[in-house]
């Protein structure tokens, strides 16, 4: 059959004003659907972290192992608690600017995992009471090959901000990290806290952990040792003597830093009298005008560093110092060896006068 080429279409009617109606409020509905559905996402994805994020806890954590890390003078208190996938909001700083009706929690991202932690400083007694000054600790969270970095500052500084809200905090870290770990550096020794086990690696800083093998004072103030000599010319009797203090042993010196796996060091401090005039044999007295540097050997071995031990005027020269060695661990020192030169007054020879002791040393 031919069709006709002008074939007569059929008349749509006009929409009526119900159906109209109908169409706008479908529009607005689905609209207001869209935007509820929008403003939802918005309010459960407000305070998502992804692995490396942070934000500080209203307070410290609850759960998790408490563990002790110390360093040169200061105490490192660290909690970390186990992984979750959401926090109360309740719980976190979020700010003085935060809705408190907001109570959708922090959540990690799907890529994610949160992660409480807690550290804490304070001062402890430093071994041989090295000034630490303004030696600086790190403190990191390591998740897998991430670091993130929780705390840096002397030990004075990170005391005093332990005193407020922002050693707490709450970490995102990548979900499929199994093992966490806290790192605390001094002076560029890093010592590693494992999470999962509490076992802690203390590398060079091992010697902070070992109690003070001290040596019984080889010269105390109760009975000082005598400095002798062959020579001519020698000191009045009792008035060339000297004083000292226990041999203490300790890992980290303010100004040789760490002493070493292995070793240790060793201070002891001296006090000489002084020495202001020597006699012969028949009693004749002659002026002793300077003495030069007063020299200690810890069983043969010259210290690392000393401090007033310089020469000097008869009387100045009388004034306390120190002394530090290097020590093997396995190491027990024995003999302490002290030796001083005396200027003596006038041209009749000798000019000089060498005095010395040797003094056996007993464990502490």
């Amino acid at each position: 059959m031919t069709r006709a080429p002008f074939a007569r279409r059929t008349a749509r009617r006009p929409a009526t004003s119900a159906q109209l109606w109908t169409t706008v409020c479908a529009a607005l509905a689905a609209a207001a659907f869209a935007s509820n559905l929008a403003a939802g996402w918005r309010a459960d994805h407000r305070h998502v972290l992804a692995a490396g994020d942070r934000l500080s806890l209203q307070s410290r954590v609850h759960n998790g192992q408490p563990h002790e890390v110390l360093v040169p003078g200061t105490a490192v208190d660290l909690q970390v608690g186990r992984p979750v996938r959401e926090m109360d909001a309740s719980l976190v700083d979020l700010g003085a600017d935060r809705d408190w009706s907001d109570t959708a929690p922090v959540r990690a991202d799907d890529a994610a995992r949160l992660v409480p932690v807690s550290w804490l400083a304070r001062p402890v007694d430093n071994a041989a009471g090295q000034e630490v000054g303004e030696q600086e600790i790190g403190i990191r969270l390591v998740a897998g090959g991430r670091r993130i970095d929780l705390a840096d500052g002397t030990g004075r500084e990170l005391a005093a901000e332990a005193t407020g809200t922002g050693t707490s905090t709450l970490v995102a870290v990548d979900a499929e990290v199994d093992d966490l770990a806290v790192e605390v550096t001094f002076d560029g020794v890093t010592q590693r806290l494992d999470v999962a086990t509490g076992e802690l690696d203390r590398g060079a800083a091992g010697g902070l952990a070992v109690r003070p093998r001290r040596v019984d004072v080889p010269c105390p103030d109760s009975r000082p040792c005598q400095l002798r000599t062959d020579a001519a010319w020698r000191p009045y009797a009792r008035r060339a003597t000297l004083t000292t203090g226990p041999l203490a042993p300790y890992a980290w010196d303010d100004e040789l830093g760490w002493a070493g796996q292995g070793r240790h060091w060793t201070g002891v401090a001296v006090r000489p009298s002084p020495m202001s005039y020597v006699v012969d044999r028949d009693g004749t007295p002659r002026s002793v005008t300077g003495v030069a540097f007063l020299s200690l050997r810890l069983d043969g071995q010259e210290p690392e560093r000393t401090e007033g031990l310089e020469g000097g005027e008869t009387y100045s020269s009388a004034r306390p110092g120190y002394a530090v060695f290097a020590v093997d661990d396995d190491a027990t020192p024995r003999e302490l060896s002290v030796a001083r030169t005396l200027r003596l007054d006038g041209a009749t020879m000798p000019t000089t006068v060498r005095v010395s002791g040797r003094y056996q040393l007993g464990r502490g």
